[in-house]
C-alpha cells in the first residue's frame, strides 16, 4: 500500500512515518526507523496469536483483529507527535508468495 499523501489526508506539519512489516509465520513485526512498534506472535500452545502493540497487550483467535490492533496502535502512537503512518505491506507480500 502506498501512502495517500494529499492535502486532504495529511495537514502540513504531519510527517509520514513508513512502517514495515515483517512476517517469517509465526512471528509479524511492525516496525520504523530500525525499532519494533508492534508484533504479533503464534502461540501454538494456546492456539492464539499474541499481540503487543503500544495501547494494548492480549491473546486472540483472530489474526485480522490481531492486524488490526498492531495497526490501530501504532496509528494512535504515531500521531501523539504529530506523525502519520504509512503501512508497507511488500515483504509480507513477498513472504506469502514464496510459500504458496
Amino acid at each position: 500500500m502506498k501512502a495517500n499523501n494529499t492535502p486532504s489526508t495529511m495537514n502540513a506539519n504531519e510527517t509520514t512515518v513508513t512502517v514495515s512489516l515483517a512476517d517469517n509465520g509465526s512471528k509479524c513485526e511492525y516496525a520504523a526507523d530500525g525499532k519494533v512498534l508492534a508484533a504479533i506472535t503464534y502461540r501454538k500452545e494456546f492456539d492464539a496469536y499474541d499481540v503487543n502493540t503500544p495501547t494494548a497487550g492480549y491473546m486472540t483467535k483472530d489474526v485480522t483483529e490481531a492486524h488490526k490492533a498492531c495497526e490501530s496502535g501504532i496509528t494512535w502512537l504515531l500521531e501523539q507527535s504529530g506523525r502519520k503512518a504509512a503501512f508497507d505491506y511488500t515483504a509480507v507480500e513477498e513472504y506469502n508468495a514464496a510459500i504458496a
